[in-house]
């Protein structure tokens, strides 16, 4: 294995690892997506560290998928920010029931892409 593939690969388990077990304690949702997106920066370096094409195809499907459901989200959540003034998830309630603003701005389609469901793009890999 060549240097840069090792380095990948290493880079790719220690942020999967640190981002995994910041994400266990967190309560606040901006920090908590912030963290995911580490999460994820270790799966696309996992990912680029293995020398085939088909791979690399998929590292960069997943940076597209990833990068537009997370825009989507962080977006959502400064305006849960301005209408409910807290970003601790205890504090929030009812944003998923509303039927406009920040509720319907991250839900569902958000969270499905991030989750891996289908007919999203992290579903595809």
């Amino acid at each position: 294995m060549g240097f840069s593939r090792a380095l990948f690969v290493t880079a790719g388990l220690l942020s999967l690892v640190v981002a995994a077990s910041l994400l266990l304690s967190q309560r606040d949702y901006k920090r908590m997506l912030a963290y995911h997106s580490v999460e994820h920066m270790g799966l696309i370096a996992l990912g680029r560290g293995r020398r085939h094409s088909a791979r690399l195809a998929a590292v960069l499907l997943h940076v597209l998928g990833h990068g537009l459901a997370k825009a989507v989200l962080f977006l959502a959540s400064g305006e849960i920010l301005l209408v409910e003034g807290t970003t601790e998830i205890d504090q929030v309630r009812g944003v998923a029931g509303s039927s406009s603003g920040p509720g319907a701005a991250s839900s569902p389609s958000g969270w499905f892409a991030l989750l891996g469901l289908p007919p999203f793009s992290l579903f595809i890999q």
